[in-house]
């Protein structure tokens, strides 16, 4: 589903139209690498695809950073497609006790 109106949250009255736009066919898979996990499943599911994640830790990254998807960007996909991306999740360092 690539949209619906009126957009969640909206009350409408019983008997009026939800319109759903729903993408078909295939899709090319969007470039997600480098963005935060938010932004990287907006982009996904807005472009029809299932996120998926996959947990990874690499402290030369930033946390919530996507590292790698898979499928690579670019390739074209049925929509409903899972993507699965593997997220950079750091731990804040343990505190130094003071002496």
């Amino acid at each position: 589903m690539l949209a619906v109106r009126p957009t969640g949250g909206s009350s409408i009255t019983a008997g009026s139209g939800v319109t759903l736009d729903i993408a078909s066919g295939n899709v090319a898979v969007p470039d997600v690498l480098g963005l935060s996990e938010i932004d990287a499943r907006t982009i996904l599911i807005q472009a029809g695809f299932l996120p998926r994640i996959v947990d990874a830790s690499d402290p030369n990254f930033g946390a919530n950073t996507v590292l790698a998807q898979a499928p690579e960007p670019g390739v074209t996909k049925i929509v409903g497609t899972s993507v699965t991306m593997t997220v950079n999740r750091l731990t804040a360092p343990e505190p130094i006790p003071t002496p």
